[in-house]
Order: C-alpha cells, then structure tokens, then sequence
C-alpha cells in the first residue's frame, strides 16, 4: 500500500488530495484540502502573479506539504494549470514556491491538462455506455472551452472556443450597465457555438452530454445528492439554471456584489446556453476533478490498475477524423500505415524506440498529407500548421510539434540540431529524424498512391533491412524514388533498405 498526494495550482483555487493506493484497486481518496486562490484574475488584468498572491501561494503548499508529510505521503505531484504560462513572471512564482517550500511545480500545457481532466472522466463506471453513440464532452476552464465529440466509443473531434469563465466575466463587468446586457452575452455564446454545431453536429444531437467543471457551481451541488456524480435529465437541469437568481440566493448574491471578478452569473448564463444549444437527453456533471486524473495516471503508467479506457483509439481515431476533414486520400494513409509501423516493429532493436513513438508514429503517418487540401505546393508547411492547430485528446503539445514536424521534413530537408535546438531538445531531435527516416522509405514504397505492392515481408541481414514484395503492375516509379530516401535512412540507422521484389 502506497500513499499518493496530488496537489494542483487552478486558475480559482489550490487543491490537494491524498490517496491510498493498492495494487489492483482503484484509488481511495482519504483526504482532501481547498484554497480560494483566483489568479487568473491577475494573470488577466496585469499579466503577472503579485507578490502578496506568490506568497499567499508558498504559504498554502507549505501548509498542504505539512500534511503530506503528517501522512509519510510516498508520491508527491504538484501540477499547475495552463493559465500560469501565461503570466509574465511564471519563473519568479516557480522559483519562490520552490525556495519557500522545496517543491519544484510543473506547469501543465493545456493539451496535458485537458487530458488528465479526461482520464478522471473517463474512470466514472458508466463512462463507456455515456459515449457508445453521441455525446459531447465540455470542458469548462477558466481561459477557454474544450468541446469534444465522441460518436460510437471513440473522439471524433477536439475544439476550442473563447469561452473561458474568466473571459466572460470580464465581458460581463464591461457590458454589465447596459440595459440589454444579458441578450448580448448569450448572442456572443451563441456565434462561438454556432461554428462547432453547423460541422460536426449537423443536427444530429448527442445523446448524453458531459460537462467538467472548473469551479463546481453552488447552485447545482444539492442536486448531487450522496453521490459526487450528478446525472440528470438536461430538462430538469435546464430550470434549475433558468430559476436562479443571484438576487434570490444569498450566497450567491453575497459572491457577485463583493467580487465583480468572480461574480457567478455569466457562468450560469454559459452553462444555460450549453444546454440550449448542444441539447441533449442526459446531463452528466462527474464529481471527479483534475488531481483524480493526476492520481490515475501515475496508477496506469506504474501498473497499479489498468486503464478504463482506451485513449490509444482515441488518438487514432481523433486522427482520422482530421485526415477525412482535409479530404486525405485513405487507401494511401491506410498502406503507408502497415509499412511505417512493420519497418518500426523490426527496426526495434536499432531505433531504441518505445510504444509512445510508435503511436506518434502512427499520427504522423496519418496526417502527414493533410496539408495539400489547402495548398499541393506548400503541402508540407501546411501539414504543419493544420497539426499544431488541431487539438488532438491524449497528444501533448510537444508530441503535436513533433508530429508536425514529421510532416513538414517529409517534404523538406530536414534542418541541422543547431537550427532547431530552441524548439527541441537532442533526444526528441532523434524521435524526430527516426520517424521520418521510416516515413520518407514508407512513402516511397506507394509514391504512385496506386498500392501496387502486395504481401510485403521484412526482415534483416548483414546490415540490410530487405522488403520483399509482389507487385501486379510496373514498380519503376518506387524503385526510382525509393534509393533516396534509402540513403537517408542508411545515415540513420546504418541499416540500408533494399527492395526484393518476388515472382507472382
């Protein structure tokens, strides 16, 4: 048995939770601590984290790291959201918590944080049956809105929209003495959400939505009843949130009146919206926050418990989805995919690559071409730039720039470690030349697009990778492109390919 602490810097408040692991078991929570802190408040209006509110913050983990050790806590995590990056003195506030407490923070990209939201999501018992037909997933942070829509078990889409909680109460404030101030609130909702429901709803609502919360709004906890989970008929919800007022609830109103910034009715009039425009039968409020996800993760990675769902399909599918909205040319991605992953598997013992790479590998080969439904000349900054835009659930952000990367120096040259140091460190420099070594030999093997090669076998010998293949048709055009990209990937891995073609 295991003690596991996970402590994590919001954009409202500090958190810290406590669990006890076991082998097998899920976690069990056994503790739990929470600071008001609204720092994207500051980070906000003066793009930095004052020196009252660093130290408020050095003296909340100091007193939370009290704790963990009054508990002999085994593993200690302590994350911050992605709102911290944004605040110009980011590495003064890390290096303050760092002296006053010996606890170094990692701040989260959002990518990695919307992701560990979704793990304590996704461990919920009846995650799977929420999303076995349509359902949309909304995330709710304080500096933006995570949409994502799974169809038949698996991410169809990832979308962000400008609709953080802190954004729109800023709006709120500014529009607040205008008498028609509320109608034009939910027109500025309705135009963001406009765009997600004309291309990938098509009228064709979910059945089940889920929102996670960045804050958990008082009005609808007594609706939870004894269960952290709050599961209703969105009808049902949808009067609750239409009769409350923060002139009938003292509490509430008490909040708007003494704090402008943290007032509570642009997030009732969001959530009110969400439920008018992304309308659906069931409204699914998980009681699981980001710290649950953070303890989850360190339990699958280890081993501790296996993973509730499958977020490698998830990444896979996400992928698809992008290559079919650019109109890539599937019999060609699909090819190019069994060989790109054959060559990985064999070539084992020579790239010292694991099971993440071979993922992004996978990515890379899927969405390597997405780029030409915008421009054949400039197909592979194109490629690039879709990649980095496009969100995909359970990528990092430095994973994405390494996909994307994949992609642009498919059809570049690719530049010296030098030129790219600031971007990427020596290690994902490699990731990077591997996986585009086995790329650009994919590549050529069905640079006719046609599949003209069959029964491919591989195996190697004497410092030879040899690709046996039968072909119906003329190969010439492969062969004759293939002993380029040969050389590149000899100088990578001191292993030549060579084509064997078979009798038919």
């Amino acid at each position: 048995m295991k003690l596991f602490s996970s402590v994590y810097i919001g954009s409202y408040e500090v958190t810290m939770k406590l669990y006890e692991l076991r082998q097998g078991r899920m976690p069990q929570n056994i503790d739990t601590m929470r600071m008001p802190m609204p720092i994207v408040y500051e980070i906000s209006k003066t793009k930095s984290v004052s020196i009252e509110t660093t130290e408020k913050l050095v003296s909340v983990i100091s007193d939370m790291k009290k704790v963990m050790d009054s508990y002999s806590a085994d593993i200690r995590s302590v994350y911050a959201g992605a709102t911290l990056h944004r605040a110009e003195n980011e590495l003064f506030v890390l290096e303050q918590i760092r002296l006053g407490t010996g606890i170094s923070v990692h701040v989260l990209r959002n990518s990695e944080q919307r992701f560990l939201e979704y793990i304590s999501v996704a461990a919920m018992s009846s995650f799977e049956d929420y999303i076995k037909n349509r359902c949309v997933m909304a995330d709710v942070g304080g500096s933006s809105l995570q949409l994502t829509l799974f169809s038949e078990g698996k991410v169809s889409v990832t979308q962000h929209l400008p609709l953080g909680t802190f954004q729109l109460r800023d709006t709120y404030a500014r529009l607040s003495e205008m008498p028609d101030h509320r109608e034009q609130m939910s027109d500025m909702i309705d135009k963001e959400f406009d765009v997600f429901q004309k291309m990938y709803l098509h009228e064709n609502n979910p059945d089940t939505l889920i929102i996670l919360e960045d804050q958990l709004l008082p009005p609808i906890d007594e609706m939870r009843g004894s269960k952290n989970d709050l599961v209703v008929e969105t009808d049902r919800l949808k009067k609750k949130l239409k009769n409350i007022s923060i002139n009938d609830d003292s509490s509430i109103g008490e909040m708007f009146h003494s704090s402008p910034e943290l007032s509570v009715e642009p997030v009732l009039l969001l959530h009110r919206e969400l439920l008018k425009l992304i309308p659906s039968d069931t409204t699914v409020i998980p009681g699981a926050i980001i710290n649950d996800g953070i303890c989850l993760n360190y339990c699958y990675e280890n081993g501790i418990i296996k993973k509730h769902h499958d977020f490698h399909e998830d990444i896979i599918n996400a992928s698809w989805a992008i290559a079919d909205r650019y109109d890539s040319y599937r019999p060609h991605l699909r090819t190019l995919r069994i060989i790109s992953l054959k060559i990985f598997d064999i070539m084992k013992k020579y790239h010292g690559m694991g099971k993440r790479q071979r993922l992004l590998m996978e990515v890379a080969t899927i969405l390597h071409d997405c780029g030409k439904y915008i421009s054949i000349y400039e197909s592979a900054e194109c490629s690039h730039r879709i990649i980095l835009s496009s969100e995909i659930l359970g990528l990092t952000h430095k994973e994405r720039e390494i996909v994307a990367a994949v992609a642009k120096y498919n059809r570049t040259e690719m530049p010296m470690f030098r030129d790219l140091r600031d971007q990427f460190s020596e290690e994902e420099y490699f990731v990077i030349v591997k996986l585009l070594a086995i790329l650009k030999v994919s590549n050529a093997l069905d640079r006719s697009h046609k599949q003209k090669l069959k029964n491919i076998s591989m195996r190697i010998r004497n410092n030879e990778l040899i690709i046996g293949v039968e072909a119906n048709d003329s190969i010439t055009l492969e062969k004759g492109m293939f002993e380029k990209q040969a050389d590149f990937f000899y100088r990578t891995f001191a292993i030549r390919p060579v084509i064997r073609e078979k009798n038919v």
